[in-house]
């Protein structure tokens, strides 16, 4: 009788590992098989071919960067500035959102349909859920969506880019900025403690 060779999440993680490391073009069966010392025959007890294999993949990117996203914006803070605070620690927490993986989906989408509209359904989702956030501290529709659309620059930024927002010092300012109004001293020490 023959066995399972590995699992469908230990294929999956491969895949999102050389995805998140090298791109799409490093996600192929032989390597994934190697990568997890299976045969190239174990992928077909999971997946019809490489494609259902990429469908497959988006949703696990789905599930580690907007799903993750959604549930922090629904977290229910007592002030703007923890509210913000809370969703920045995405940028800088790997354990609570893979950012590797994020931007390896968006430099995917810039020349394939399929990531480019999972990408598209996925910003929507998170620029309204952030746009949420605003508006329930106050913030009207048009101001919150612009706040949102900022934070989410600043997101993809902070992914790509060395600069200051590396630093608590920076990301203090940014939340600053975004939120229109100066941290307390409580709020900007409750983010420094559980952001890394």
């Amino acid at each position: 009788m023959q066995t399972q060779p590995g699992s469908r999440k230990m294929w999956l993680d491969a895949a999102a590992q050389l995805l998140a490391e090298d791109g799409i073009d490093a996600v192929k069966i032989m390597p994934l098989a190697k990568k997890i010392k299976q045969t190239r025959t174990g992928f077909y007890w999971y997946f019809n071919n490489q494609d259902e294999l990429f469908k497959s993949l988006l949703e696990v990117w789905k599930q580690r960067t907007t799903e993750v996203l959604l549930a922090r914006c629904e977290v229910d803070c007592e002030t703007l500035c923890d509210a913000v605070f809370g969703l920045m620690a995405l940028w800088i927490r790997a354990d609570l959102f893979d950012a590797r993986l994020d931007r390896s989906v968006r430099n995917w989408a810039l020349r394939d349909s399929l990531p480019r509209a999972w990408l598209k359904r996925s910003d929507l989702l998170r620029h309204e859920a952030i746009s949420g956030v605003f508006e329930r501290f106050g913030y009207g529709q048009a101001e919150a969506s612009a706040r949102a659309e900022l934070f989410l620059l600043a997101q993809s930024g902070h992914a790509v880019y060395p600069g200051s927002l590396h630093t608590p010092e920076g990301l203090l300012c940014l939340a600053e900025y975004l939120c229109g109004m100066k941290p307390t001293p409580s709020e900007s020490r409750r983010f420094v403690d559980h952001s890394g």
